[in-house]
């Protein structure tokens, strides 16, 4: 009768007198205590797994941040030149964005198959996890991973790109 899906008092509850209906059962004793203990344990796991993946979610945007400025500061010179013959903005990042976008993917794919390989060995070691994450959930954390790995890498590229394109040509050489 009891599936994972269930694992709450209140289905527990209408469960159980659906069981206590049946004829030949007297008496059906199950821990109240226990059942809402696991469920607490497993909300506040739940925040602090979130919690820790918002702040490696923002220790990664920094990395990637960082990276990004440090490879468009390197052509600060070639991104004035352009300024200088008359280029737009939109034309000046162009390069840098569709450059980062494939980085984005390749990153996004290798973090994917990070994610496969570590699921694979759970999935082998722990077969009871298997029912957890089905093919669906996976699809969309791996369509996810590489979204973020496209939409962190523009941003990030963009923002810098403009800190350049703004600066003017004296202040070039004090950045």
């Amino acid at each position: 009768y009891l599936h994972s899906e269930y694992a709450n008092s209140d289905s527990i509850a209408v469960i159980s007198q659906v069981i206590r209906q049946q004829n030949n059962v007297r008496d059906l004793l199950y821990q109240q205590e226990a059942i809402d203990l696991i469920n607490d344990n497993l909300s506040k796991v739940t925040l602090i797994l979130l919690v820790l993946a918002a702040v490696l979610m923002f220790i990664s945007f920094t990395l990637i941040r960082n990276t990004i400025r440090l490879s468009v500061y390197s052509k600060r010179f070639i991104i004035n030149t352009m300024k200088l013959v008359g280029a737009n903005g939109s034309f000046i990042r162009r390069p840098f964005i569709l450059g980062n976008i494939l980085t984005g993917i390749v990153s996004g794919i290798f973090a994917d198959g990070i994610i496969f390989l570590v699921l694979a060995y759970f999935n082998k070691e722990y077969a009871e996890l298997q029912s957890i994450i089905g093919a669906t959930e996976l699809i969309v954390i791996f369509v996810v991973v590489i979204l973020l790995g496209i939409l962190i890498s523009t941003v990030a590229t963009y923002f810098a790109v403009n800190r350049y394109l703004k600066m003017k040509t004296e202040n070039l050489y004090y950045v």
